[in-house]
């Protein structure tokens, strides 16, 4: 422990220093012989404990601790006084002083109550840090450390190894994986709008990944299709992620099973979306073997060919049904869809039928390998039999092209009012065919996009330019100050104002 001593007589005091030094492992961080300077002091340090005499001249150890109570500054602290002071130490007791020891110091009595203001002190700190930290710590721990945090977890959330524990893992698509703080501020404001008790949100350490902990749900058995029809889809505003379901029994394999749940988010390529991923939905997936449908591509290329393109539409939905929407393993589904792709892109190029082949190859192939749904395989061949079909005679402007020239748009004009009517006139298309189309190519609506690109640049204002909050509001686009207020905490969890603060510290 930090410690400030406060007593004006020189005995007493070196005294206790001596007992302090000699006996514990406790550091005294400042010496005061009076109730002012003890102030003072303790407004500096911030220590754990204060040990201080009643009757002090210039300001009384009781002065002194009144008016750090009418500050706000709670400490823990150790009142030294005799016999005919024991009214001042009632009153001290009133300002919830620790404890208070009469004159002359007993050695084995001053020692006893140290440990066990202590203990009290450690106490206190516990329950000042969050259920949610203490989680996180608990998994960050190995070996012998192990333990005796996870004691004092499950003391603190109700739980031993007999309590029933329900875990969602959120995972969001690798596109919003920056924005895991905002997916853990929404699922903390779901918990408490569907009054679902005894939940802890936390991010797994090292991962861009969210946990929703719930204990004690041996009641609770509808929980898992809650969490389906009411917070996937608030989740799917910030951006399409993936859920993970399992359940355990007392906390000491939550690390084990938090890995074997990550394991499990693979198959979000096999399953509808928006399906919650559990042992027995895993259980049911089995994977079929699969041929290269080569006689569909050799049609394809034979028709791109002649120049009769009308049909490699329909051959390309042929192969879309006979790869992607069989249940074949994800992996060759992406190899299939990739070999398609660059045979014909290769022939493309042969006869001279498209430019920027090389480009749009790069593009479709990124995206293929990137992918973790199928639905996600099956919009990128949609699109690329699009634009094979197109022919030279047309400007080929895919939709990745046209949300692209969107947000260059965004990133060039921030500073101004942006509506989506606006950007649609700029790509030449109607706003509700952009909506549409930005929503497929980026998981995220044209709006919370918008705002999202206009909050990231003031988080980097606040934590590096000396701006006032209104000046960073107009230079990233709002004229608003209490909206952008109210923006800022809905998606960051804090106001302006603290985000600089916690930065800066």
């Amino acid at each position: 422990m930090k410690i400030v001593l406060v007593e004006d007589e020189n005995k007493t005091r070196n005294g206790i220093l001596h007992m302090i030094h000699q006996f514990t492992a406790h550091q005294v961080v400042g010496l005061a012989e009076n109730g002012r300077d003890g102030y003072e002091l303790i407004q500096k340090e911030s220590p754990d404990l204060v040990i201080s005499d009643i009757r002090m001249p210039v300001m009384s150890g009781l002065e002194m601790l009144r008016k750090l109570w009418d500050e706000n500054h709670r400490v823990h602290a150790i009142l030294l006084t005799g016999y005919s002071d024991f009214e001042y130490a009632r009153t001290a007791l009133k300002l919830q002083v620790t404890d208070y020891l009469l004159k002359p110091l007993d050695v084995e009595e001053f020692l006893t109550t140290l440990t066990a203001v202590e203990t009290r002190i450690s106490h206190t700190k516990i329950q000042q840090v969050s259920a949610e930290q203490m989680i996180v710590d608990y998994l960050e721990r190995t070996g012998a450390e192990r333990d005796p945090a996870r004691v004092l977890l499950e003391k603190r959330i109700h739980a031993n190894e007999k309590t029933e524990i329900s875990l969602f893992l959120f995972s969001p698509r690798r596109m919003f994986r920056d924005r895991i703080q905002e997916m853990i501020q929404c699922l903390r404001e779901l918990m408490e709008s569907l009054c679902i008790e005894n939940a802890y949100v936390f991010q797994i350490p090292g991962e861009k990944q969210a946990v929703v902990l719930v204990v004690g749900t041996e009641k609770n058995r509808g929980l898992k299709k809650r969490f389906a029809l009411k917070v996937l889809p608030d989740l799917d505003e910030l951006g399409p992620c993936t859920c993970v379901f399992a359940k355990m029994y007392g906390l000491e394999e939550i690390g084990k099973v938090l890995g074997q749940m990550g394991e499990k988010l693979s198959y979000a390529f096999s399953i509808p979306e928006h399906t919650i991923i559990d042992q027995e939905i895993v259980s049911e997936i089995h994977y079929r073997e699969m041929d290269y449908p080569q006689n569909l591509e050799y049609t394809i290329i034979r028709e791109l060919r002649s120049g009769k393109k009308e049909k490699i539409g329909v051959y390309g939905s042929r192969f879309i049904q006979e790869v992607v929407e069989q249940n074949g393993n994800p992996e060759q589904v992406r190899e299939y869809a990739i070999r398609l792709i660059a045979n014909v892109f290769y022939v493309a190029k042969e006869i001279k039928e498209y430019f920027n082949q090389e480009e749009n190859m790069k593009y479709f192939m990124e995206m293929i390998i990137r992918s973790e749904t199928k639905g996600e395989v099956r919009y990128q061949l949609e699109k690329f039999f699009h634009i094979i079909t197109q022919g030279d005679q047309e400007e080929i402007l895919t939709e990745n092209g046209m949300v692209m020239n969107a947000i260059s748009y965004i990133r060039t004009h921030y500073k101004e009012e942006i509506t989506l009517s606006d950007v649609a006139r700029i790509c030449r298309v109607t706003p509700e065919y952009l909506s549409r189309i930005f929503y497929k190519e980026t998981g995220i609506n044209f709006s919370p996009f918008l705002q999202n690109f206009r909050i990231s640049l003031a988080k980097r204002m606040l934590a590096t330019e000396d701006c006032k909050v209104y000046e960073v509001a107009e230079a990233v686009g709002f004229k608003d100050q209490k909206y952008f207020v109210k923006v800022f905490k809905k998606l960051c969890g804090t106001t302006p104002s603290e985000y600089r603060k916690e930065i800066k510290t």
